[in-house]
């Protein structure tokens, strides 16, 4: 099973996404909901109509995939991972801690920051799967 991480789950919003994972095998985490949310409030500041079409594309998807929570023992993990690490980690440990919490590989174009925190990660439209 897999954890999408914000960049792939945007890619999904322009159409087939021709990566090498079987759909029924990824997850959200409500970070991801949180990233995109506030990216269509800044749309919003632009273009309300674009906003709108974001933000019912949003709730499609959060009904079309499984959101995992930020809960106590992905938190607790996020302590761990960030333990004397660079705050420009941040956001990705708490992707990370949640990916590690239930045992899952974060699919995100950005590997190298996973494997700084010792996570299995993959970029899933040109690599196969761990």
């Amino acid at each position: 099973m897999y954890l999408l991480g914000t960049t792939i789950v945007s890619e999904l919003r322009t159409g087939p996404h021709g990566a090498v994972v079987d759909d029924a095998q990824l997850l959200l985490s409500s970070l991801n909901q949180s990233d995109i949310q506030a990216g269509i409030e800044l749309t919003r500041e632009q273009d309300a109509a674009e906003a709108l079409e974001i933000e019912i594309w949003l709730e499609l998807l959060t009904h079309a995939y499984k959101v995992l929570p930020l809960d106590a023992m992905s938190f607790r993990h996020w302590a761990l991972l960030m333990h004397r690490k660079s705050n420009t980690l941040y956001e990705v440990a708490m992707i990370a801690a949640t990916a590690k919490t239930h045992y899952l590989t974060e699919l995100n174009p950005n590997v190298i920051n996973f494997k700084a925190l010792g996570l299995d990660a993959f970029e899933p439209f040109n690599t196969p799967p761990l």
